[in-house]
């Protein structure tokens, strides 16, 4: 299965009714997924005013974005990352070259980047002028409730004037 091959089945795993593409990149892989699902409302939003465009737009199923990170300096980048992750997408995918000065780019990240924002490496991509990783976030699977979470584990009121802790 080729690069996009797999992205493209990513995608169509989610099955997002609205999706929000920031970058210039982005259109392209949906092309196909929009076409199935006429029904999908879709929001693309160009580099030039992020991250204050999105105060303006709602909540999506499925923000993507390519092409845009790392053409905006790191503060502004990491303030796109966290409005999408927290406000304005229940899962989120970004596809970012990682590692090295790349010229041309304004902000250059590695893994540990990323992963502090709590995305997760999900694939790697090979592009025209190299590789590119695509990490993801998603509420539902970001952090799995420990066993030792449940009432099992704590004080039962029914114990107390039997044994002292």
């Amino acid at each position: 299965m080729k690069d996009n091959e797999r992205l493209v089945s990513l995608i169509r795993s989610f099955r997002p009714d609205s999706l929000l593409l920031a970058g210039e990149r982005a259109e392209g892989l949906f092309a196909d997924y929009l076409a199935d699902h006429p029904g999908c409302r879709v929001l693309h939003l160009p580099l030039e005013g992020l991250p204050g465009s999105l105060a303006d737009h709602g909540r999506y199923d499925l923000a993507f974005v390519s092409g845009c990170l790392e053409h905006l300096d790191p503060i502004r980048a990491g303030e796109v990352i966290a409005a999408l992750r927290d406000v304005h997408a229940r899962r989120l995918l970004v596809a970012v070259p990682v590692g090295g000065d790349r010229p041309g780019h304004r902000s250059h990240w590695e893994m540990a980047d990323l992963l502090a924002y709590g995305l997760v490496q999900v694939g790697e991509y090979r592009r025209g002028d190299g590789m590119v990783h695509l990490y993801g976030f998603d509420i539902a699977t970001y952090k799995v409730t420990p066993d030792w979470l449940n009432s099992r584990y704590w004080a039962n009121p029914e114990l107390w004037d039997r044994y002292w802790w």
